[in-house]
């Protein structure tokens, strides 16, 4: 082994080590969204109290008022941390959260059937491109990172013809976060009707799970309550989908904290944003659908497919944090894996362009604030819908215009798997 290849293993692993020490020492010291998910668990154990106590209801986010729902199956899903008290529990869910950064890494470039020795080069450089977003999400100690990377082990074990369990995954996805249901209209756009089926099965079983514990009527009265919270979703702050950019730009509306000043460049009314919010959502929705009707059996095809999805739930989706946006690193990942895998492609240099893109964008220009104030005005002028918007746009066009030659241009040859 070089003594470059020596230095580059090393600094991978030191990055790796900060990065696994800054999240474990700070996911429960604040008290956000782990804390919150222990607490509701911790309940579950007091039967007088109920399965939601009430009070867990009522706590609310200083800064915007937010009230905290979740989903009933969330409680079964963290139930065995709170066999630890709150500091073990919390390291170990930030250790399943490294664990599943780790495998989606492994997880895109075994689809992509990108070389082996390649996996710790373009890992390092997807964890540049996204690294705002990931800390950002691993600081609060919220769910969705893991949950949107089970529709990513989801696609990649329907990739290699199984069902069953793929759909389990798939089911956990739409059951703790909704927004992965984007991913049945796809399924059923594709002809899969098994996976789809097996899917909303395992949903069903999923949804319908706590009733065993907390009755039928309970159950229901949880579910109303989460789906209320999610239609409330939209009316949330720092709102980063096309519904939180349409509202701050064309209203005058004002859901952000006090710090985000009113940047609005119309004041329409809010049942006229309304309406060009879905007249812009029925729009992209038909392009995905035209685009999606382009047939190609590769698995670069697939995976672009995958991304596109990927993207659409954070634009189309009512209400997008920042930290949701971390799910791009699966995109990421695969954008570098396909520069260096097909060299040679004709969509290279707007791959490139998109992971320049990206790394400004979501994590130099955000680091580079002198202080709080600029970072809420940087953040309040929208970067992260717009780089995710643009990145919309270019997968619909590389998707258009892929072609059989770009998967046969492979510099590295290897035994393909089984197709879905």
């Amino acid at each position: 082994m070089s003594p470059i290849t020596r230095f580059k293993k090393f600094s991978g692993l030191l990055l790796l080590f900060a990065f696994v020490a800054y999240g474990a020492n700070h996911v429960y010291s604040h008290h956000r969204d782990f804390q919150i998910y222990y607490f509701i668990c911790q309940h579950f154990w007091i039967q007088e109290e109920g399965l939601f106590p009430q009070y867990i209801y009522d706590y609310q986010e200083p800064e915007t008022g937010v009230h905290y729902r979740y989903a009933p199956i969330i409680v079964f899903l963290m139930l065995p941390l709170t066999f630890f008290e709150l500091k073990t529990a919390a390291v170990l869910f930030f250790l399943i959260q490294m664990a599943a950064l780790l495998y989606s890494i492994t997880l895109v470039l075994k689809w992509l059937k990108v070389p082996l020795s390649e996996y710790q080069k373009i890992g390092l450089l997807a964890f540049f491109v996204t690294g705002g977003y990931l800390l950002q999400v691993f600081h609060t100690g919220n769910i969705h990172f893991v949950a949107l990377f089970l529709t990513l082990w989801a696609f990649y074990e329907f990739e290699t013809g199984k069902t069953w369990r793929p759909a389990l995954w798939m089911g956990l996805a739409i059951a703790t976060k909704v927004t992965p249901l984007l991913f049945l209209p796809y399924l059923l756009f594709k002809k899969k009707f098994k996976e789809c089926l097996a899917v909303i099965g395992v949903l069903i079983m999923l949804i319908s799970f706590p009733a065993i514990f907390n009755g039928i009527e309970s159950n229901m009265d949880l579910l109303k309550s989460w789906s209320v919270s999610i239609m409330n979703k939209a009316s949330e702050a720092r709102n980063h989908s096309l519904h939180g950019v349409l509202t701050k730009y064309l209203t005058t509306d004002k859901v952000d904290p006090n710090d985000y000043k009113n940047i609005h460049i119309a004041a329409w009314s809010l049942a006229t944003m309304m309406k060009i919010w879905i007249g812009l959502l029925a729009l992209m929705v038909i392009v995905l659908a035209l685009v999606f009707l382009r047939k190609q059996d590769s698995r670069e095809f697939r995976f672009l497919e995958y991304s596109l999805v990927i993207t659409s739930i954070l634009i189309l989706s009512p209400h997008s944090q920042r930290q949701y946006f971390c799910t791009l690193l699966f995109v990421y990942i695969g954008l570098i894996g396909l520069v260096i895998k097909i060299p040679t492609q004709p969509h290279r240099f707007i791959m490139q362009t998109l992971l320049s893109l990206g790394f400004l964008v979501n994590t130099l220009i955000p680091a580079l604030m002198p202080n709080r104030m600029a970072s809420i005005t940087y953040e309040n002028h929208s970067p992260y819908f717009l780089s995710a918007f643009l990145l919309w746009l270019a997968l619909v066009y590389i998707i258009l215009h892929w072609e059989p030659k770009s998967s046969e241009q492979v510099a590295h040859t290897q035994e393909e798997t089984p197709s879905w």
